[in-house]
């Protein structure tokens, strides 16, 4: 099995030991399959060409995703040292890591999944169990969950075959950590940050995908106490511009406060 952590410098390994001791400390965790469990947005091929010229040359910080965000499709043109994935949602994280490992297990995207339908036969991973409780069939799982993302994010989705090889590239460079956690917890935010300053490490990148239209705007306003790059991109949901029916689109931002701004409108219709 590849090894998603290993080969790092001694203060990244340090920094994401740190970063992996917050796993489970901050519940309630719930680990659910009644919803996506990889990215449901729809729109990044429109955004990719600004996300990009947005971000830092040179490489460092942390990519957060709450959610699945397209992590492993978005990450061969980001500038950053690690991915984390952040969810209360155990699952979310480590159908992930399946997804990361059976990547790096394969020479083409259809490998991969012939690799992740090995998986869920034999129940390798306590998600994919799970999944097989929710799913008739395997096929029907790869539909839900990856096919209805590989349309939205068209040939920046890792299972293009011009763009497989460059994901795999780019996570064997990136370690890949999981850290289950409500971030609605009061005392997880001021531990995420302490872990980042204590480190001497900034957020270049995060994708919070939909979790302000669960929790709140409001709920959200903890990031303005996290440190980000001067250059990071902050990616999330959007409902302006989608039809009705149809999926939220993605929006980025290019600091905390545009963020926190624009969900603030899209909850009441008014800047904060």
């Amino acid at each position: 099995m590849s090894n998603l952590q290993g080969g790092e410098s001694t203060y990244l390994s340090d920094f994401l030991a740190d970063l992996k001791g917050l796993d489970g400390r901050f519940g309630p965790l719930e680990s659910r399959t009644d919803g996506t469990l990889v990215s449901n947005d729809s729109g990044y091929p429109v955004i990719a060409s600004d996300v990009i010229a947005n971000l830092p040359n040179k490489r460092s910080g942390l990519g957060i995703f709450i959610g699945g965000g397209g992590a492993f499709s978005a990450l061969p043109e980001l500038p950053i040292e690690a991915v984390a994935f952040i969810d209360k949602n155990p699952f979310v994280g480590e159908l992930n890591l399946v997804l990361a490992e059976s990547i790096l297990d394969s020479s083409t995207p259809q490998e991969t999944l012939e690799i992740i339908k090995t998986r869920y036969r034999i129940g390798q991973h306590a998600v994919l169990r799970a999944l097989q409780e929710l799913h008739d069939d395997i096929d029907t799982l790869l539909f839900s969950e990856f096919r209805v993302e590989a349309s939205d994010y068209g040939p920046y989705h890792w299972s293009d075959p011009d763009r497989f090889p460059q994901v795999k590239k780019a996570l064997m460079d990136t370690p890949v950590i999981t850290v289950g956690a409500d971030i609605t917890n009061p005392d997880f935010a001021p531990a995420l940050r302490n872990v980042l300053t204590s480190h001497n490490q900034r957020i270049t990148y995060a994708n919070f995908t939909n979790v302000h239209a669960w929790i709140g705007a409001a709920s959200m306003k903890f990031v303005q106490d996290l440190p980000f790059h001067q250059d990071a991109a902050i990616l999330y949901s959007s409902h302006k511009g989608a039809m009705l029916g149809e999926w939220p689109k993605i929006s980025f931002a290019t600091s905390v406060s545009e963020y926190l701004a624009d969900i603030q409108e899209q909850a009441t219709g008014t800047a904060p």
